[in-house]
């Protein structure tokens, strides 16, 4: 399965929000359907989740899951319109110290030490 994810970089400090659907927090996005591009599922998501219009501006990195059978592919982003929570209740701008003491999903967690490397 195929999955998009967007990163949002402010000062140093990486945009995570949290997600109440699975009490993890997480850089949003979701699958990818059938005909759609990346680019495409990614703005849908950020849609759909937070009601928000973003720009992607590069892609980032991905991560397979053997577990799962998923390949994550991350993006970042620019947010361009205010958001509204949907799925999620919160949202921080954290370091990356900050953001490894919290419960993300393990694919997330290997990108934000990526974007520290």
């Amino acid at each position: 399965m195929k999955v998009v994810a967007g990163i949002v970089e402010k000062d140093g400090k990486l945009l995570l929000f949290y997600n109440t659907k699975h009490n993890k927090w997480e850089f949003p996005g979701g699958k990818v359907e059938v005909g759609e591009t990346d680019v495409d599922a990614l703005r849908r998501e950020w849609r759909e989740e937070l009601d928000c219009e973003i720009i992607i501006d590069q892609y980032f990195d991905y991560h397979f899951s053997e577990t799962d059978g998923w390949e994550i592919n991350y993006y970042l982003i620019t947010p361009i319109t205010d958001w509204t929570f949907k799925e999620h209740t919160e949202a921080k701008y954290l370091t990356s110290d900050e953001a490894m003491l919290l419960d993300l999903w393990p694919s997330d967690w290997l990108m934000v030490g990526e974007f520290y490397e």
